[in-house]
């Protein structure tokens, strides 16, 4: 390819070349085009000819070639120049009605997957467009505001992630964003739940202008007004090094002077940012709590709600892996720039940028600390210091530096949409006095996946795990308009059913053999999940006759004791192992759970292939050996029949299995304690239709539906027949005597 292919073309904002890509070469999904890969990509640029249109510049080249001088990416870059090869490219047209459009920039034999983006026009929009752009995000919408190119919107490369402390473009950018958030009723005090809460942390740290660096003190929050007193906070990682604590020897000292030089890079970047924005205190969870002093650190443990849902700011260093890292960054110009591209239509365009949010918010260090969830659930707005530039977030907006102020990045990412579904219709209530029951059932859904996310996160303490999620619990309580006394070991009282139902990946008990083992909180490792499916109905099975838990101080932190009574069908089975381990292409020692097991039942087993998933809460193989072919049983929890229409009346009327219905049940074992048992798993069971057309993209076979239905008969058979163990259990329910009352430990 010459040179003189890399002109601009009639947009000034593309080379000729992207604007054929934009103009003629978009391909329907379905098409009979699409599924021919060669014929539907362009062939774009080699890397000389991108250098040189980057250079015009072609915001679309520019982007690429940034992302391609990544460390990802560089020596690709380097490998590609040597090669007489043209990238090729691909706009793929989704055809539901939200108009999800696919970008495809390829390298040889490699193709990266779609990129996230969304089209807008001035009345609504229209619906999200998937981009991929190397490791970057691209995204489209329409000129609704006076969107700058990007000749003309070059951000400063020095601050705030760079050294020049000078300037305040970044400042300006988080400022624009509080002012539009202020103006939003889900963020501000008005908006949370129980109305306007005004309380003031036990310590602040009061800062005051000083010659060389702000002056640091720590204060009562007891001597300062409630209503008028606005502090930010900061959330980040502690990492191994030795931060500087809040000690009973430093109190008094500190209420006079913290010396400058004794704080982390972190925390005075923190308290620079916070004095500049234009506010006289800020809560540092190391600075603000007596570190050593377990009941200091219980107390304000407790009181995590109210110090993060009433923080004006939270500031998220979230590439620092530990105090030293800081908040400012050097980073390439170009990462904050936007560009807009006209389309045909007069009044829609695209707005394309790299975004860094995926990668360096969602994947940031700081994403995997435990306490991070709660205090970024909490908070009303926070800005993140991320590795390439600011982002922004509130129950509104999600935005980035290099955007428009009011530019809305979208709910695509999990968390956010955690946080914003507090803002759904049908949570309106959830602020009422009376809840109605599709209220109730998105809340507790809500704390479910919010507790997946906290689950895979780590603590540096292990035993901090029921603390760190403790002011979370908080606010649900009151969203839930329950007593604190209802949230019982991680799970809520009135749901206690569904919230028993957990499935766990690579777990572990944890070292506190006082969390009873029907909570997920028993288990460290181990990331958790529940089976949240809208369209089922379910219908219990069991039934909670009893709940007892004993907190040792805060009811939302830890506990002394814990059991439930629980009354269901039962039956005996053992747990049996593949003759074979699983190919998982890395040593035994590096990951526990190389041999598959399933669960049998009066010596047939319920494999996989039929729908059946065994999960132990343990799977290591020392644990696996310790339960193969040690009695075990199975608890009936609840049945769902909306896959399985054929069921008769009498089966459902019955609850009796069916094999294209869904059920769950809980795998325990016996302690030494009559009628009193332990969780060791869980058992699920997909409909075998259902089953196949989600997991194994085809029909089952005639073969595997009859060892579906034979399952569910000998499992139906088991569940409502005698215990061959009666000295194991408590006598069975006179009424119906297939129902045990068992004591879950």
């Amino acid at each position: 390819m010459t040179s003189s292919a890399c002109t601009f073309s009639w947009d000034k904002v593309l080379c000729a070349i992207c604007r054929q890509l934009f103009d003629h070469f978009v391909v329907a999904e379905g098409s009979k085009k699409n599924r021919d890969m060669n014929a539907a990509q362009y062939s774009w640029h080699d890397i000389p000819s991108l250098e040189i249109s980057a250079r015009l510049p072609c915001g679309l080249c520019a982007l690429v070639l940034t992302s391609f001088e990544t460390p990802t990416y560089k020596p690709w870059l380097e490998l590609l120049k040597t090669w007489n090869f043209r990238l090729r490219a691909k706009l793929l047209s989704r055809s539901h009605p939200a108009g999800e459009i696919d970008i495809y920039i390829c390298f040889p034999g490699e193709d990266p997957g779609p990129l996230k983006a969304e089209i807008w026009d001035e009345a609504h929009i229209v619906g999200p467009i998937h981009f991929r752009l190397m490791e970057d995000n691209v995204r489209a919408v329409t000129d609704s505001k006076s969107l700058k190119s990007i000749g003309q919107d070059i951000r400063d490369p020095d601050f705030p992630l760079g050294g020049g402390a000078t300037s305040h473009s970044g400042f300006g950018k988080i400022q624009a964003w509080i002012k539009q958030c202020e103006v939003h009723h889900n963020c501000s005090p008005l908006g949370r739940v129980g109305g306007p809460s005004y309380a003031v942390p036990t310590r602040l740290l009061e800062l005051a202008r000083g010659y060389q660096h702000p002056q640091v003190k720590l204060v009562s929050g007891r001597d300062l007004p409630a209503q008028e007193t606005k502090y930010a906070s900061l959330s980040h990682c502690w990492g191994r090094k030795q931060l500087p604590r809040l000690l009973h020897g430093n109190v008094q000292a500190w209420r006079s002077n913290i010396p400058w030089q004794e704080l982390s890079k972190t925390f005075q970047e923190a308290i620079k940012v916070t004095e500049v924005l234009g506010f006289s205190h800020l809560w540092i969870d190391a600075l603000c709590i007596i570190q050593d002093s377990e009941e200091d650190w219980s107390r304000e443990a407790a009181l995590m709600t109210d110090v993060y849902s009433n923080s004006s700011l939270n500031i998220a260093a979230d590439a620092s892996v530990d105090g030293e890292g800081g908040l400012f960054r050097d980073r390439h110009a170009a990462i904050t720039q936007y560009f807009m591209v006209p389309l045909k239509e007069e009044k829609i365009r695209y707005i394309l940028y790299i975004n860094g949010w995926p990668n360096h918010v969602e994947e940031a260090p700081m994403r995997g600390r435990a306490w991070v969830v709660q205090e970024r659930f909490l908070a009303p707005r926070t800005v993140h210091f991320s590795q390439d530039q600011l982002h922004w977030e509130c129950q509104k907006l999600t935005s980035s530096e290099g955007l428009p102020d009011h530019f809305d990045l979208g709910r695509a990412h999990q968390f956010t949409l955690q946080k914003s579904a507090l803002q759904l219709p049908e949570l309106a209530g959830a602020a009422k006095p009376q809840h109605d029951t599709r209220s109730k059932e998105l809340l507790y859904r809500l704390w479910y996946q919010l507790v997946e996310t906290y689950s895979s996160a780590a603590l540096t303490y292990p035993s901090d795990k029921p603390i760190a999620i403790a002011g979370l619990a908080g606010a649900f309580q009151r969203y839930l308009r329950l007593d604190p006394s209802d949230y019982v070991c991680g799970l809520w009282r009135p749901d206690l059913i569904s919230g028993l139902l957990w499935c766990c990946a690579g777990g572990k008990r944890t070292y506190d053999d006082r969390i009873p083992t029907w909570s997920w909180l028993s288990l460290d490792p181990g990331t958790v999940c529940w089976y949240l499916v809208d369209q089922l109905e379910w219908h219990e099975t069991a039934q909670i006759l009893d709940v007892n838990v004993t907190p040792v101080r805060n009811p939302f932190g830890h506990v002394s004791f814990g059991s439930v009574r629980i009354r269901g069908p039962l039956c005996q089975a053992t747990l049996s192992k593949n003759a074979e381990p699983f190919d998982v292409g890395y040593p035994k020692e590096e990951h526990g759970h190389l041999w598959g097991y399933y669960t049998t039942v009066r010596d047939h087993s319920l494999l996989e292939e039929e729908g059946f998933l065994t999960k132990l809460d343990e799977d290591s193989e020392n644990r696996l050996q310790a339960v193969l072919d040690q009695p075990i049983y199975l608890l009936l929890v609840r049945i769902a029949y909306q896959s399985a229409p054929q069921a008769s009346k009498e089966t459902r009327a019955n609850h009796s299995l069916h094999h294209d219905s869904t059920f769950e049940c809980l795998i325990i074992m016996p302690t030494e304690a009559k009628g009193h048992f332990r969780r060791i798993g869980y058992l699920k069971y997909e409909g075998v239709s259902q089953y196949a057309s989600l997991w194994r993209e085809g029909v089952p076979s005639g073969q595997t539906v009859e060892q579906a239905k034979r399952s569910c008969e000998i499992l139906e058979v088991a569940l409502r027949s005698q215990i061959s163990s009666p000295a194991l259990l408590e006598e069975p329910d006179y009424y119906d005597r297939i129902l045990h009352t068992i004591t879950l430990l």
